[in-house]
């Protein structure tokens, strides 16, 4: 899976504050939070915002409260 293009410096802040690497995680098909490598995305929208953030599906429903 290809991540999006996000500027240099929010890349670098991600990187700092998560301690993981967006790019890398994405290109492992891993997450940027738990580092499961999970796939199984609930739509297009959250495989949309797993190519922004590096958060997984799992990691994305938490964080975002979806029950």
């Amino acid at each position: 899976m290809k991540p999006t293009n996000n500027a240099v410096g929010i890349e670098n802040r991600v990187t700092d504050y998560i301690s993981r690497n967006r790019i890398n995680a994405i290109a492992t098909l891993g997450c940027i939070f738990c580092n499961n490598p999970d796939t199984n995305f609930r739509d297009q929208l959250s495989i949309k915002e797993y190519k922004i953030t590096g958060i997984c599906q799992k990691c994305q429903d938490n964080l975002f409260l979806y029950k």
